[in-house]
């Protein structure tokens, strides 16, 4: 599906818009769009890849994805950890944070991911862009994330282990595969995991 996807942006691009994405999409963006993107949302809709930006110094800049919806606006970027930063000096680092910062001022979230997240554990990735995006996907209806589901990622977020003695890593897996569920009532309640749910005190598996 991302084959066809990123295929059909080319024939819309001219000049360095379409050799930046030509040249630019490597092995890091699709691990995101494979791993990340797709089963998460199951579409690219409103997700731009080698997107242009202006640049801080003047001259046109790119960001790796993004994803743009009426006044919201994110920017991914695939951080790999090579030659080239292992060898950058100071100058070099301090004109990446102020790009990164530039974009910030744009309207953008700037969103950095590890490369070998992608490969590793990207359900981590998920869990994360899902929690960061939830808000933005609930005000055009395009999550299913209700105020429940919202509160415990917030408490994960937060504090994890304190909340639900689980790690982070633990929780992420138990969400992401949809086997962590918050039951709402009108009364506070502890969670507990019961098997592969959560389930209030008191209150039995079903």
């Amino acid at each position: 599906m991302h084959e066809a996807w990123l295929a059909s942006h080319p024939k819309r691009r001219t000049g360095e818009r379409r050799s930046r994405l030509l040249r630019g999409h490597g092995h890091g963006e699709r691990l995101f769009l494979e791993r990340v993107w797709w089963p998460l949302y199951g579409s690219f809709d409103h997700l731009h890849p080698e997107y242009e930006v202006a640049g801080w110094r003047g001259q046109p800049d790119f960001v790796d994805f993004a994803w743009i919806r009426g006044n919201a606006g994110f920017a991914f970027e695939i951080k790999g950890y090579g030659p080239r930063v292992q060898q950058a000096d100071r100058t070099r680092f301090r004109r990446e944070r102020n790009r990164e910062t530039f974009l910030q001022t744009l309207g953008y979230r700037v969103v950095s991911i590890p490369y070998d997240a992608l490969g590793e554990n990207p359900e981590i990735t998920r869990f994360l862009i899902r929690s960061l995006m939830a808000p933005y996907m609930a005000a055009d209806g395009e999550s299913r994330c209700t105020p429940p589901v919202r509160e415990v990622l917030r408490c994960a977020m937060h504090d994890t282990s304190a909340n639900f003695a689980r790690n982070g890593r633990y929780a992420a897996n138990l969400q992401y595969n949809q086997s962590f569920r918050p039951f709402s009532r009108k009364s506070d309640a502890d969670l507990h995991y019961i098997g592969r749910r959560a389930v209030p005190v008191g209150d039995e598996a079903v």
